[in-house]
């Protein structure tokens, strides 16, 4: 049976902690930060957290933050878009499981809070897939609380690119209907039309 220990997240801010002897830059430390940081939060493994930030946090210069969550990185530990500024852990649901569908539901809104990117989109489908698993209860809280992030917006901006840039096309070819680029457009503007394809 795993053992597990509670960690206050406080203990990076105790006076007392804060005097002790610092390490240097090094993955292990920023391992175990990662983890029980003051960035923690409700949603297990996914932070709002930048690299300027977690090096001034640590007291580490940059170059040396970067070469510790390089460590990290090749691991498979976490992952990061510091542009989005967000950091994720993969497996950390693992060992935070929602303890009922209601914790699910305040999980969400913590999900929420996260700057949109592609690894938010990534911890999104590991939620979802853990989910699938923990009974219908949990799923269906997942469903009505969670939110799939991007994929309506972007599915109607890419089908009204492509629409509008058929249509230019197909203006343009009108005089001469005999000009294979007409047929061709007005081929794919009827299959956008009638399948309305999602991506």
């Amino acid at each position: 049976m795993a053992r597990y220990r509670k960690i206050d997240p406080r203990i990076w801010g105790d006076e007392k902690f804060r005097r002790l002897s610092k390490p240097q830059p090094n993955a292990q430390t920023l391992w175990f930060y990662l983890l029980t940081g003051p960035h923690t939060n409700s949603c297990p493994g996914l932070y709002s957290l930048g690299e300027m930030a977690l090096a001034e946090n640590l007291g580490w210069s940059l170059k040396g933050l970067r070469e510790a969550f390089g460590e990290v990185l090749r691991e498979g530990l976490a992952k990061a878009d510091f542009k989005a500024r967000v950091i994720m852990v993969p497996n950390a649901l693992k060992y935070d499981r929602p303890e009922s569908p209601n914790v699910l539901k305040f999980w969400a809104k913590c999900f929420d809070e996260i700057p949109e990117c592609d690894l938010k989109n990534e911890y999104f489908q590991i939620i979802k897939d853990f989910t699938e698993g923990l009974g219908e209860g949990f799923k269906e809280a997942f469903r009505e609380a969670f939110k799939e992030p991007f994929k309506e917006s972007i599915t109607i901006t890419i089908t009204n690119t492509i629409t509008n840039t058929i249509n230019n096309i197909v203006e343009s070819r009108k005089e001469n209907s005999e000009d294979k680029g007409f047929f061709l457009a007005s081929l794919l503007l009827n299959l956008i039309i009638k399948k309305k394809p999602k991506i």
